[in-house]
């Protein structure tokens, strides 16, 4: 958080699982999406970052410390405090399926 009590940068970690729930390592372009909660039609994206394939795989871990894959991306213009919203995380494997995910997320 900076001197305003705005957020600079969120960390997004999520885990890629197998139906057994077993944790894979799949290799894919990633986008992360922030949203504004609302009570009706979702909104458009407040911020958005795309991470080739490449960079997204050296961010994979698979230790008893660090699983999955782990980013911190930075704001170009952050919530303010009490901000509620979505962060969403789609990943497209080379061969074209989509792993979705998406978590609620908020500032006291």
């Amino acid at each position: 958080t900076d001197a305003n009590g705005s957020a600079d940068a969120v960390a997004v970690v999520f885990e890629p699982r197998d139906r057994e729930e077993r944790l894979v390592s799949v290799a894919g372009d990633v986008v992360i999406e922030v949203h504004q909660a609302t009570a009706t039609a979702p909104a458009a994206a407040m911020a958005s970052w795309g991470i080739s394939a490449a960079d997204a795989a050296s961010t994979f871990r698979s230790t008893s410390r660090s699983r999955g894959f782990r980013f911190l991306l930075p704001w170009k213009e952050g919530p303010q405090r009490g901000f509620t919203g979505v962060v969403r995380v789609r990943l497209r494997s080379p061969s074209g399926s989509v792993l979705e995910a998406e978590t609620p997320v908020s500032l006291p």
